[in-house]
């Protein structure tokens, strides 16, 4: 088991990765915003390397959306009894609970101004389906992920989630469809949806990696690099026809990180201590991250404080705030209910199981007399 963490330990370093340049894009997307920031090249330069040429926030999303194809449908597939319960229940407990503390705090700390239907359509999760507007914007992904879980469940059901050719074809088909979309998006200037399919391909692709990386199929170097350069080829007319403006920044997103995603998995025998912890508290600080680095970093820069210490120390002050609330939140509320929920779902799957053991006694019985 030890060996198995450590093997998979660059997932968890992968996600600490991705958390911090979340949080790391929207808090300089602040710093930008304020008026008196003073022009400088150390603050030209470090402004072109996070949103320049690309993204830095959207890489750690893609980064999240890979390993998120790596491991979740393992959770299905592990099992001999009750997968899908277990499933279900492991994943409502892993996300729900904390999203809607996130939700409350949001409330108090930074938006007040929403409809009833926008809460209660917030506290589904599926908001982004609904048409309606999240509370905090980095929810959008969390509507992406529960897509994913819910075409999971459906391969699982009709035995198609473990085959090799399915997982391929569902990344050339939701990248087919993100072009198709995309079109539609640059001739009818509707709005619509390219992002799901887009991060739908790449869980797809994370979990096709995983088969290849592992050896638990038949997908070998050549199909794993052939749908990558494919879905990066095809990465150009979508990202020309929906995000005509800053198309080329779509694309070297999306290039450098999965290419990441892939170097990162070359180093699965070293150990990460301080970015695989990162990783560990990586929901609750991608959650938090708008409520604690936000909200401290504008409340900090208006003071006497903040104008003496300059932007920079209010970045990794507003940092460190968040970090130390999400290794709160990670362990007082998202690590004690994942348990709960596994302890819950062996009860459950006991019980049936028990369950369905008296009943084939029982017919077994039945049939004797």
């Amino acid at each position: 088991m030890e060996n198995e963490n450590k093997r998979l330990g660059w997932l968890d370093a992968t996600r600490g990765i991705g958390a911090i340049m979340v949080m790391v894009f929207h808090l300089w997307e602040r710093h930008s915003e304020q008026k008196f920031i003073p022009y400088s090249i150390i603050n030209t330069t470090i402004d072109f390397l996070i949103r320049g040429v690309y993204d830095f926030g959207k890489i750690g999303v893609v980064l999240f959306f890979a390993v998120s194809g790596f491991v979740i449908p393992y959770s299905l597939l592990r099992y001999k009894n009750g997968n899908i319960t277990r499933f279900i229940i492991s994943r409502f407990f892993r996300l729900y609970p904390l999203y809607w503390i996130s939700i409350i705090l949001a409330i108090i700390f930074v938006n007040d101004s929403f409809s009833a239907k926008q809460l209660i359509a917030n506290v589904t999760m599926f908001q982004g389906f609904l048409f309606i507007d999240n509370i905090l914007g980095a929810y959008w992904t969390l509507q992406i992920e529960l897509a994913f879980y819910i075409l999971c469940i459906f391969l699982f059901m009709f035995k198609f989630l473990h085959r090799d050719y399915v997982i391929i074809l569902n990344i050339y088909g939701w990248t087919f469809l993100a072009l198709a979309l995309g079109v539609i998006r640059y001739i009818t200037k509707i709005e619509m949806p390219v992002a799901l399919p887009l991060g739908l391909a790449v869980m797809f692709f994370g979990m096709a990696f995983r088969k290849y990386k592992l050896k638990e199929g038949n997908i070998n170097n050549k199909t794993i690099y052939i749908a990558l350069v494919s879905f990066l080829i095809l990465m150009v007319p979508t990202s020309i026809c929906a995000y005509s403006n800053y198309w080329y920044k779509y694309i070297i997103t999306y290039t450098i990180a999965l290419l990441s995603f892939i170097l990162l998995s070359k180093s699965s025998n070293k150990e990460y201590i301080v970015l695989s912890f990162l990783g560990k508290i990586s929901y609750s600080v991608y959650l938090l991250h708008p409520i604690f680095a936000l909200a401290v970093y504008d409340q900090l820069i208006k003071t006497e404080f903040g104008k003496i210490t300059g932007s920079y120390f209010i970045i990794a002050l507003a940092i460190i705030c968040a970090l130390m609330a999400g290794t709160i939140f990670y362990y007082t509320i998202e690590k004690p209910l994942v348990n709960v929920g596994r302890s819950f779902s062996k009860k459950i799957i006991n019980n049936y199981n028990k369950l369905y053991a008296e009943r084939g006694v029982y017919k077994n019985q039945s049939k004797s007399l």
